[in-house]
């Protein structure tokens, strides 16, 4: 959080894209925003970002994946932030990024099917729209094949797409 670009992307999710969707006071949910980030910029809370990864297919459903569903119906569009967090989630299940790799800790039918498609991406016999419609099409971990929301393979496909050509720094400025 001591990057002021991530730091400006949490707190524009939370604002903009996370909040909107919640039926409570505004002014409670707002606080509650300020509070998560004082917590994440807290120096004396250690807690190691694999550690917070743990799970994350489950946690995206369970977390983010019912504000993105709603803020789409809200708004009639795909919010850029939570599909960048979606495609953001799909690349961390990479396991590497250049000469850096870190461990995957998550359901082993998630780890097998990232450790068949993120090979085929990088031997470019897969696209990352391809890779995002394989996660995507998963009913039983979803509750609902995702691909049959129109526009939601695109926005995060894009993302993505955008994440493995120009690495997720560069991504990440490109939110509008």
């Amino acid at each position: 959080m001591d990057d002021a670009a991530i730091a400006g992307y949490v707190d524009a999710l939370l604002r903009e894209e996370v909040i909107p969707t919640l039926d409570l006071p505004r002014d409670e949910l707002h606080a509650f925003a300020d509070a998560v980030q004082r917590r994440f910029r807290n120096p004396f809370i250690r807690h190691a970002l694999l550690s917070i990864a743990l799970n994350g297919m489950t946690k995206f459903r369970t977390r983010l994946l019912p504000q993105l569903l709603l803020s789409q119906q809200q708004i009639g569009q795909w919010p850029p932030r939570l599909t960048f967090a979606f495609a953001a989630l799909l690349a961390f299940y990479s396991g590497e990024q250049g000469d850096r790799q870190w461990p995957l800790q998550d359901d082993s039918h998630w780890l097998q099917q990232f450790a068949e498609l993120w090979p085929a991406v990088n031997q470019d016999t897969l696209t990352p729209e391809q890779l995002v419609q394989a996660v995507l099409s998963n009913s039983s971990h979803w509750g609902e094949d995702l691909t049959q929301r129109p526009g939601l393979v695109t926005a995060i496909s894009q993302h993505l797409q955008n994440i493995v050509v120009h690495g997720m720094r560069t991504a990440l400025t490109q939110l509008r």
